[in-house]
């Protein structure tokens, strides 16, 4: 065999084997600078408290749907209450109205009667 050859052939297993040692001192290096224990840390405190203020937030809102809850159920029995009392009212005044014209009254003075009478 020829000794360039012979050389050619050295150096590309050398080229190889260096080439092979520096990926894996590069590979090494990037696996244990990705694992710095300070930056991991603070990693895991900052998910810590993000889970902490989810749950707050989540308490608060649970909160907040009940009382509006309520708060709507209150109002919707007040509102049925003067709807039912507007009702009631209307069908009053209808009611004095009818009576007003069949007496030929003025309603002013058909309301006084009324409220003097009862």
């Amino acid at each position: 065999m020829a000794p360039q050859i012979k050389n050619a052939g050295i150096m590309t297993i050398l080229l190889a084997l260096f080439t092979t040692m520096v990926i894996g001192v590069v590979s090494w290096i990037g696996i244990n600078a990705a694992h710095v224990p300070e930056l991991e840390q603070e990693l895991k405190y900052e998910v810590a408290q993000l889970n902490t203020n989810m749950e707050r937030l989540t308490k608060t809102a649970e909160e907040t749907n009940a009382a509006l809850t309520a708060y709507t159920k209150f109002h919707a029995a007040n509102l049925t209450r003067i709807t039912e009392t507007l009702i009631d009212h209307k069908y009053r005044i209808v009611a004095m109205e009818h009576d007003c014209n069949e007496m030929h009254i003025d309603v002013k003075e058909c309301a006084k009667y009324r409220k003097v009478n009862k």
